[in-house]
Parts: structure tokens; sequence; C-alpha cells
């Protein structure tokens, strides 16, 4: 698929995918949950690693999970320190330690876990095939630990995405790594 088909699909599951997620998020966590994108977009894999590092202080959550369907992918749901914290006191009603501690971690792999289905839903919708999630495991990582993901010159899938609940906004970044099946090494 051309990148400017894959953006334009993308751009149309962002919305209906972050609103889906809102309201499962809603149901499971029983608080008013909603999430709207900021940004969409296609970037090379080596410059949203530099954007990323350069815009985001250290350390970082990322969850992530691996989907396989039409293709192979990574999803990853990446928060600043701040906001994951931010994030994780709103959902449970206090603040976490630091770091997170298995409550905080489970937190924030519920939500990457309901934000990565709801996506994977979407897609499933619109191509009319299945789509597998791994279970989410989060990551909370310092500097390097970006740089040492490596995917060459893929693009990736972006979405800055702004989560509310109980009245704390915060901004997290969707982003998926989509790996053809075609191109998988055995």
């Amino acid at each position: 698929m051309e990148p400017e088909t894959v953006l334009s699909v993308w751009k149309q599951a962002a919305e209906p995918a972050l609103r889906r997620a809102g309201q499962a998020l809603a149901e499971l966590t029983g608080l008013p949950f909603a999430l709207e994108d900021q940004w969409v977009g296609l970037l090379p894999w080596n410059q949203f690693v530099a954007e990323l590092a350069a815009e985001h202080p250290v350390p970082l959550y990322v969850v992530t999970l691996s989907a396989q369907g039409l293709f192979k992918a990574q999803i990853w749901l990446v928060f600043t320190e701040t906001n994951g914290r931010d994030l994780v006191a709103a959902m449970v009603g206090t603040p976490p330690p630091h770091p997170l501690d298995a409550l905080g971690q489970s937190a924030l792999a519920e939500v990457g876990n309901v934000v990565g289905t709801a996506f994977l839903n979407v897609f499933a919708d619109r191509f009319s095939t299945a789509w597998e999630p791994s279970p989410p495991t989060v990551h909370y990582v310092a500097r390097g630990w970006l740089e040492e993901q490596t995917a060459g010159d893929a693009l990736v899938l972006i979405t800055d995405a702004r989560f509310q609940v109980t009245g704390t906004r915060v901004k997290g970044e969707l982003v998926v790594l989509p790996t053809p099946l075609s191109d998988r090494s055995p």
C-alpha cells in the first residue's frame, strides 16, 4: 500500500478508534474517560525516534503490544513519566509511587490494551480481517532505549492523543510500526 493511502486510512481510523477506546475505558473503570486525536501522521522510524527523544525528557512509560492480522505490527502507547503518573493517579484516585508500582503498571497496561485493541477493531472492521493482539507490556525506559529499538527506514503511524479522565488531561502518543507479513524474517 502506498504511504498516502496508509496515512488516509490511519486518519480515518484515529477518531473512531479513540472514541471506542474512551467508551471502553469508561465502562471498564466506571470513570468519565474520553480520548481525542491532536495530530495524526506518518513518519520514518529514525525521524520519529529523534523527535520523540528531543520532545520528551526521559524516562518514559511505553506500553507495547504486538498484533497480527492483515499484517504484523507493533503498537506502542508512549507517555512522559509525568503524564503516565498523572493518568494512573486519575484512574486509581491517589498519587502513585515513583516509579510506578505493580498497580500503576497494571493500570497503564490496561489503557494500552484497550487503546491498542480499539485501533485493531477499527482496522478489522475496515478490512474485514481479524487481528490478534498480544498481552501488553509496560516499559519504564531511560535514554538510549529508544535508540536501541531499530526499524531501519520503516514508516510509523502516529496519533498524538489527549486522554481526559476525572478532570485530568494528559497527552500520549499511539505509534504503530507496520511490518507486512511478506517482509518477516523466517
